[in-house]
């Protein structure tokens, strides 16, 4: 996923990707597994940020570590995770010298602040802050790529721009490794190119056979350029909170969405023949008797509520929690 050279990674703004290189970090300093792929080089990571503060970005740290359960983790992050905060400052690391964009003096003090921490990896969020800006695009942009470059030489690391997604694309929903707002330098000179976007819930679970809840939303991590390796498939990631968690894509698998029906008709019947008895049932009295995997129940209840044929009726009398609801099956007719 990441190596020893420059690259970036795309996403609108809002959609998360400041939290999942966080998650990245971590792993890559604890030497775990990026969402099954092992990190093969564990070491110090360095986050310089000129969107969110130390404070912000500490925070967020610490509800993603709450998770940890070894203290030798904890330790190496407090150790190896290293928040260079320029939010509010003015931190350029190319200038504009006799019409060409050149390296700044800048990028010489950062390069020797990164020397004493000797990283592995470096994360620069966002790469707008850090320009000249983008009244001559690809010029600023090829100027940060050589930035990278000479990070990773003198460094000895890889470095991550993180960019943001160009109005059109995000309308177009193109994850391209043009997606990125300005010009094509910056895909071009980038070894690395990843792109995060928002997955809508009937997407989600075409693709995944996974249905969301409140309070869950799911994302897709692709890489549509890696110059050091095979082409790799998209991940597909649901967000609770600060964790997240990887899901097959199972939308192209033979059977796949034949099981999603049959679930759903099964599920369908079994509330039909209940509510002939006088019982009802909520998604949580489904699970507790076992009446299917926790996966498939919720994908069976958001397919029948989404065809039309359950709907949350409002039990009479309501109860101390005020009113209840249950899964009422309709018939189609």
């Amino acid at each position: 996923m990441y190596f020893r050279d420059v690259g970036h990674i795309v996403a609108p703004g809002g959609v998360g990707k400041t939290t999942l290189l966080l998650h990245h970090c971590i792993q890559i300093v604890t030497g775990g597994s990026i969402f099954g792929r092992e990190v093969r080089m564990a070491g110090p990571v360095v986050y310089i940020s000129a969107e969110d503060d130390s404070d912000s970005l500490g925070a967020r740290l610490w509800q993603m570590c709450k998770d940890i359960d070894s203290k030798d983790d904890l330790e190496a992050i407090e150790k190896n995770l290293h928040i260079i905060d320029t939010a509010g400052h003015s931190v350029k690391l190319t200038t504009v010298e006799k019409e060409a964009v050149v390296p700044s003096r800048r990028l010489d003090t950062l390069i020797a602040t990164l020397q004493q921490i000797d990283p592995v990896m470096v994360f620069i969020d966002p790469l707008v802050s850090f320009g000249i800006g983008e009244s001559r695009v690809n010029d600023a942009e090829q100027g940060m790529i050589e930035a990278g470059r000479r990070i990773v030489k003198q460094v000895g690391c890889g470095v991550l721009f993180v960019h943001h997604t160009g109005k059109s694309n995000v309308r177009e929903g193109d994850g391209k490794q043009y997606s990125g707002r300005g010009g094509s330098a910056l895909a071009d000179g980038s070894r690395m190119v990843f792109t995060l976007e928002n997955v809508p819930p009937d997407k989600w679970q075409e693709a995944t056979g996974d249905a969301l809840i409140d309070g869950e939303s799911a994302l897709l991590f692709s890489s549509p350029k890696l110059t050091w390796c095979s082409p790799q498939p998209p991940i597909y990631l649901k967000r609770t909170g600060f964790a997240f968690l990887e899901f097959p894509y199972v939308g192209g698998t033979e059977g796949a969405q034949d099981r999603a029906i049959a679930d759903a008709e099964k599920l369908h019947a079994f509330l039909k023949a209940e509510l002939l008895a006088g019982r009802h049932h909520t998604g949580r009295s489904l699970e507790d008797i076992g009446f299917m995997k926790q996966k498939s129940l919720r994908s069976a209840i958001h397919t029948l509520k989404d065809q039309g044929r359950t709907v949350d009726e409002k039990e009479e009398g309501g109860g101390r929690g005020g009113a209840r609801t249950w899964l009422r099956p309709v018939d189609r007719t």
